[in-house]
């Protein structure tokens, strides 16, 4: 069998990453919606017009420079999330084969939208392959509720199908929610799976050095019983052997 790599500290990385990609959104949404909610105020009051038009100034300029500290989160926390995600899933390919490679899995989680389906069957597939790994090595574990993965999947596909709709302009921020619901959904999830995934990681690293142990031990053992089988032999007489080959040259 070939080595796992530790996942751990790409996990921990990814899981903070991303719940300040969360915070962080919910943030810029309350913005969205106070700079909606001052521009309409603004538009139904005739005399608060110009009040009413600075704040949403202001708000605007905020709303912009808050979505370039937005995008630079969203790159950092799916970059760790792509880093744990190509690990878990090449680990798990080292211990059982699977007809899709890690590199593959990680490039279709990249596609817009369709890639939430991707995570969803790759990630479903890696905690059931988990789960027998653990059974397998007799290793305690907490199973992992598919769940917060079903529930993922489904408030990702309702959020983006009320994005859709261009009609209503309550549809978008409740689309928008639910798309965050479904992202702590996955958070939710990834504790789980990497709770297990250390625990594997540990079962496997205590049972290689209690192999490396053994051998150790086995090689000790060796030593001494040459040792003592190299005493228990009788030195050899050359006095004698001299001797001898002199009175057959005499």
């Amino acid at each position: 069998m070939e080595k796992l790599l530790d996942n751990s500290v790409r996990g921990k990385r990814a899981l903070l990453w991303i719940k300040v990609f969360l915070v962080f959104s919910g943030l810029l949404l309350a913005l969205c919606y106070g700079v909606y909610r001052l521009a309409g105020q603004g538009l139904v009051n005739g005399e608060n017009a110009d009040s009413a038009s600075l704040w949403v100034l202001f708000l605007s300029l905020g709303f912009v420079l808050s979505i370039f500290l937005w995008l630079g989160i969203v790159f950092i926390s799916a970059t760790f999330w792509l880093l744990w995600f190509f690990r878990a899933a090449e680990n798990m390919r080292k211990l059982q084969p699977s007809s899709v490679s890690p590199w593959l899995a990680s490039f279709l989680c990249c596609i817009p939208v369709g890639g939430a389906f991707v995570d969803y069957f790759v990630l479903k597939s890696l905690a059931k392959r988990l789960q027998l790994e653990l059974v397998y090595r007799n290793v305690e574990f907490v199973p992992v509720t598919p769940k917060f993965l079903n529930a993922f999947l489904g408030m990702f596909v309702v959020g983006n199908a009320f994005l859709c709709v261009r009609d209503a302009n309550v549809f978008p921020v409740f689309g928008m929610a639910l798309c965050l619901g479904s992202v702590v959904c996955c958070v939710r999830f990834m504790e789980e799976f990497i709770r297990n995934e250390n625990a594997l990681f540990g079962a496997l690293g205590e049972m290689a050095l209690k192999h490396r142990v053994d051998e150790i031990l086995r090689d000790r053992e060796f030593l001494a019983q040459a040792s003592d089988m190299q005493k228990a032999t009788p030195p050899m007489d050359v006095a004698s052997q001299d001797f001898t080959v002199e009175s057959k040259d005499g």
